[in-house]
């Protein structure tokens, strides 16, 4: 009886109790011991007692996302000696909002509403008490939801502030990628110019020293504006993630393998194999099937441009592997796009999301790719991409999809 006084008195709840009053509770209530990883209380269950954790401890857990599958359960408090939980219990039956489970081998105290319904027909202290307590912890709350909702107000500004620089980056990197081959259509284009002038006027023909100029000025012209037609392209990719795509149905398998189709049909270096490793029960998945099926073009091309370069043989290789997964508590698919390449340098890897970022601009590359399959995933696929590198080792890209 003792101990039971001294850990009620020690407990942050009940510290504001007399004597008499934590004897009392003492005796209204009773000890047992539950082994590791028993479920005290269960979430959505009718409340019925108070616990006192008198040895051990235990976990405060609900399922993430709020769905009632517990694969991917949140645990929002670990509670030791002479915590409690369960306190709403004393004064309503409402459902329990969390499940709480045994750390390891765990004593506790229960105090059960009915029996302190009684005791608090004999102690009129302990109706003062309570009130006291559950407004102090009314009042924690408050305090506690107010500095969450400051945070996340303070995010919100994060977040549009760095939107609006990411959109200054943008337009910034849009004019200095059409800077230079409009600079070079235009002076080419007067070259042009000026040399049908002559030509009109009979001054040079085709074997004046202009003809040659001509020819270059020619070329220059056409690469260029098919550089600048590229880029318009791409832009007109990341412009069709902003106007969404239907969700459809779609033997993943089959859309998978076509995509690797695709991009052998266009691959520049040449890949000399492609391992699908498919081990997920999923067959009909629902959702955006271009958007899927743009996002693995867009990585097997940057393992093609960045992993192995120019060179070509038997170890410029790629792997994807799928497997089931869950992702916010739902069914997903985990498709990991893995090379044996050169990987990617930890000062880089923060920034391959970025646009306009790339560490080969003098080999033609814009540094759109990974932004595109970026806002790919986390928009109109509703999923979640992560890169993985070690330099010399290669790079993994893990893609988790909703499955519907």
């Amino acid at each position: 009886m003792e101990d039971i006084i001294r850990h009620l008195s020690e407990s942050l709840f009940f510290q504001k109790l007399g004597r008499e009053e934590l004897f009392a509770l003492a005796q209204c209530g009773s000890r047992f011991t539950a082994p590791e990883r028993t479920e005290i209380i269960r979430r959505g269950e009718e409340g019925d007692a108070l616990y006192l954790v008198l040895e051990g401890a235990v976990k405060v857990t609900i399922p993430e996302g709020g769905s009632a599958e517990r694969e991917e359960e949140f645990v929002v408090a670990r509670l030791g000696q002479g915590s409690i939980f369960g306190e709403l219990s004393l004064l309503d039956s409402q459902p329990r909002s969390a499940t709480v489970v045994t750390l390891a081998e765990t004593t506790l105290f229960m105090i059960r509403r009915q029996d302190f319904h009684r005791l608090l027909l004999q102690h009129e202290a302990l109706l003062a008490w309570l009130l006291a307590a559950l407004s102090r912890r009314v009042r924690e709350s408050t305090i506690a939801r107010h500095q969450e909702d400051i945070e996340r107000r303070l995010a919100e500004a994060r977040r549009e502030v760095e939107r609006h620089r990411a959109i200054t980056s943008m337009v910034t990197g849009v004019a200095h990628e059409l800077n230079t081959p409009l600079g070079v259509c235009v002076t080419a284009a007067s070259m042009i110019s000026e040399w049908l002038s002559l030509a009109e006027s009979g001054q040079v023909g085709t074997d004046s020293e202009w003809y040659g100029d001509i020819v270059d000025a020619t070329t220059l012209l056409i690469d260029n504006i098919n550089r600048c037609s590229s880029l318009v392209r791409t832009f007109t990719e990341i412009a069709a993630l902003q106007r969404g795509e239907a969700k459809s149905v779609a033997d993943i398998r089959e859309l998978i393998a076509a995509s690797i189709s695709e991009f052998a049909e266009v691959q520049r270096h040449g890949l000399t194999l492609i391992n699908l490793r498919f081990e997920s029960d999923v067959v009909n998945w629902r959702g955006c099937r271009n958007q899927l099926s743009r996002v693995l073009i867009q990585l097997l091309t940057n393992i093609d441009a960045h992993a192995y370069g120019a060179r070509c043989g038997d170890d410029a290789k790629a792997e994807i592997w799928v497997q089931d997964h869950r992702l916010r508590g739902n069914p997903a698919l985990r498709i990991e796009i893995r090379d044996f390449g050169a990987g990617i340098p930890p000062a880089v890897l923060p920034h391959v999301y970025d646009a306009f970022y790339t560490t080969a601009r003098g080999r033609g590359h814009k540094g759109l790719g990974l932004t595109i399959a970026y806002n790919a995933v986390t928009g109109p696929l509703e999923g979640a991409i992560s890169l993985e590198s070690t330099p010399g080792q290669g790079t993994t890209a893990r893609l988790l999809i909703p499955v519907a």
